[in-house]
């Protein structure tokens, strides 16, 4: 992935979902080691690339080849943010995109962002934006 990504806190969708965005960015960060940075990234990516895959610390801390606790702290350090908390943002944001320019069902949508249970996706949506899928989608 390009530094453009890096310089991005929702990589993938952030030019449709700059208003939303929190500081939550790697481009965010001062004087951070390499070492937490490139986790940090290399974590980014992978989920991006595996948004609608299931996932936990422990497996992901695995896959990115390190332990839950420096992978916590490393998005803490950089982005001010938990890693669950960070990819359901970006759920959230791709859920968002996919409302407003296409014509999936909200369960496919929630489907295509991760989620298995459409009411858990409607809560979290509505969390996130204050209003629910479907009423957003009217808008």
């Amino acid at each position: 992935m390009s530094q453009t990504a890096l310089e991005t806190h929702s990589l993938e969708a952030s030019t449709q979902t700059n208003n939303d965005q929190s500081n939550h960015s790697p481009a965010n960060m001062c004087d951070m080691s390499d070492k937490e940075t490139v986790l940090v990234k290399k974590t980014c990516e992978y989920l991006q690339a595996h948004l609608a895959d299931a996932h936990s610390l422990a497996t992901l801390a695995i896959q990115m080849g390190t332990n839950r606790n420096r992978l916590t702290s490393s998005f803490k350090q950089v982005l001010g943010i938990g890693v669950m908390a960070w990819l359901r943002e970006q759920r959230m944001a791709k859920a968002k995109l996919l409302l407003n320019t296409t014509d999936l069902s909200i369960k496919q949508i929630c489907y295509e962002v991760g989620y298995r249970d459409p009411a858990n996706f409607s809560t979290t949506f509505k969390a996130s934006y204050q209003v629910s899928p479907l009423v957003f989608r009217k808008k």
